[in-house]
């Protein structure tokens, strides 16, 4: 496993959350990216642009995060040796600073569900920037099925006012492709991995990750699943039906 080489890195310092790289690595095996410029959009410490940058074909990535500030990611992409290819930058995922047509690859690895369940969000926000052609490819944390009625007391103590964020697959193919009108292709797929990300955090020692644990001992596990989200922007215009196909 490629993830495994960055195993020194998994620390209460850099991870912020089950282990998005090795979410991405997975991501990556069915969805490569060969080249091009890639914005990691919720980048936290830079570790999964670190994994971009050395794993994959990108030419230049562009680490966006709303929480850590730019100078503290760009003082470790130096350290990594990668301040040729990795650009730090701090800004919100809702007013991005960039040009439309853009960026041929937009990544986002459990982040994208604290922004994106706004409506219309994927078709506002995000296609704008991605050329024809290009790709984004999302991850989040949701479920395994949508709930009828109140979801369960152990999921809301656990999650909070996040549990609005907590969808399974076909409610975020259908939220993805609001308004996008025939311009997008979408795969939604469970991820194989589910144990060891979180394990990887639980492992780190971050408070976080000990009280998410608690609650993962008490079942909360059992509602659980990492949603894999990849779009392709199509290139010939508004020729087709938008198509959302589940895997």
């Amino acid at each position: 496993m490629r993830a495994d080489r960055y195993k020194h890195l998994f620390t209460k310092e850099l991870l912020m959350g089950p282990n998005a790289v090795r979410l991405l690595e997975e991501m990556l095996e069915n969805h490569p990216i060969r080249g091009g410029r890639v914005l990691d959009l919720g980048c936290g410490t830079g570790l999964t642009s670190l994994f971009l940058a050395r794993e994959t074909g990108a030419e230049q990535i562009f680490a966006v995060d709303l929480w850590i500030p730019a100078t503290e990611n760009w003082k470790r992409i130096r350290e990594w040796g990668e301040e040729r290819k990795i650009i730090p930058l701090h800004a919100d995922a809702r007013d991005l600073p960039f040009p439309e047509d853009f960026f041929d690859v937009i990544v986002s690895m459990d982040s994208y569900h604290y922004y994106g369940c706004q409506e219309r969000f994927f078709a506002e926000k995000m296609l704008p920037l991605i050329r024809p052609g290009g790709r984004a490819l999302l991850l989040v944390p949701g479920l395994k099925r949508e709930f009828e009625g109140d979801a369960p007391e152990l999921l809301v103590e656990w999650l909070g006012d996040d549990i609005s964020t907590f969808h399974d697959g076909n409610w975020w193919r259908n939220h993805i492709a609001q308004g996008c009108e025939d311009r997008i292709e979408v795969e939604v797929f469970e991820t194989r991995q589910f144990e060891q990300p979180w394990q990887d955090w639980f492992d780190c020692g971050h408070e976080y990750g000990l009280d998410d644990q608690k609650f993962f001992s008490r079942g909360v596990d059992q509602f659980l699943s990492f949603i894999a989200i990849a779009v392709r922007v199509k290139e010939g215009g508004l020729s087709a039906p938008c198509s959302a196909i589940s895997t």
